[in-house]
């Protein structure tokens, strides 16, 4: 999968950009223009990615909301064809010493973006050169946006009226029907909620996979660093992403707080974890569509309440690009 390669890349650059985002001044910086603290923002689903359209120096971006790895900083595709209009005055790397996709990448800072009903100032951005692997894998999309808001605002996504809400964490209080769930920090930028997972054997195994609304996979398990976790016999030989081999089927139950769902389609790879060495896995986007979710960083909180897709049939699909993903399931 092809967001899992730049999120590599991402959890590499995440604690230093975090630690240049924490000296900014949150209340000149970050602004929702309506008296009520809120600004609702619709969105759209591309390649089965929540896709925002914001502007920068006059031209609407599409970029990715990611919360898998949570960092200060916007990550544009640098293309031949594209001016984003920055002044670039920095060069940072992307990735670790080998890593066959680290490559070097010019920041830029001081850069506002815009959104229905909110402006953030003074933002900094990572923007890959033309050449790269980041800035040709990706089609329809210019890039992500993460910590720009997630760490400075309380993000609600309903997934039944294609709407981001962003609220000001001061004047927030949540009044949804939803159940609170405590966040786990994972280091370097991740966040892990726990569930507990069925087995075919019927017995229950306690996990923590992080929390990704860019996952493929409704759950994706890194099985080497799950103790008890075994393939299930009905699960096939999958390719779950570039690299990624492993093997894909259902489980019985997975059950998060007080909500069970049933046969949800899980990914199983042995592969060595892409977002820290002791990362159980990863809840995808198609886990989360299920739910009107609402993530309070700030609190280490999230908020889920089914919604009218809490029932769907989980779809048993493999993709290896990215962009052949649609709709919410998988």
């Amino acid at each position: 999968m092809r967001v899992s390669i730049i999120r590599l890349a991402i959890f590499a650059l995440a604690i230093n950009v975090n630690a240049r985002g924490q000296d900014r001044d949150v209340n000149s910086n970050y602004l929702i223009h309506a008296s009520n603290g809120q600004a609702v923002i619709p969105f759209e689903l591309h390649g089965g990615d929540i896709l925002l359209k914001p502007e920068i120096n006059g031209k609407i971006l599409r970029l990715v909301l990611d919360n898998g790895v949570l960092w200060d900083a916007l990550l544009l595709y640098g293309r031949t064809n594209v001016d984003y209009g920055l002044t670039f005055d920095g060069h940072t790397q992307l990735g670790t010493a080998g890593d066959p996709t680290a490559t070097k990448a010019r920041t830029a800072s001081g850069i506002t973006v815009r959104l229905p009903g909110v402006e953030l100032k003074n933002q900094t951005a990572v923007v890959t050169p033309p050449e790269s692997l980041f800035s040709k894998l990706f089609t329809g999309q210019d890039g992500i946006i993460s910590g720009s808001l997630f760490s400075h605002f309380i993000v609600s996504i309903d997934f039944e009226r294609m709407i981001v809400t962003l609220s000001d964490p001061k004047h927030f209080s949540y009044k949804g029907g939803g159940q609170a769930l405590t966040m786990t920090p994972s280091g370097g930028g991740t966040y892990g909620l726990a569930c507990v997972l069925t087995q075919p054997s019927g017995k229950h195994v306690k996990l923590n996979p992080a929390m990704d609304i860019a996952g493929v996979q409704p759950l994706l398990l890194y099985i080497q660093n799950c103790a008890d976790i075994l393939v299930p016999n009905t699960a096939s030989e999958a390719v779950l992403g570039p690299g990624l081999q492993g093997h894909l089927g259902p489980v019985p139950e997975l059950t998060v707080g007080k909500y069970t769902l049933k046969n949800v389609t899980t990914g199983f790879t042995r592969s060595k974890a892409r977002m820290g060495e002791k990362c159980e896995g990863l809840f995808g986007l198609p886990f989360f569509w299920r739910f009107h979710c609402t993530f309070d960083y700030r609190n280490r909180v999230v908020y889920l309440e089914p919604n009218a897709h809490f029932d769907d049939t989980f779809l048993r699909r493999s993709r290896e690009r990215q962009s052949q993903r649609s709709g919410g399931e998988e």
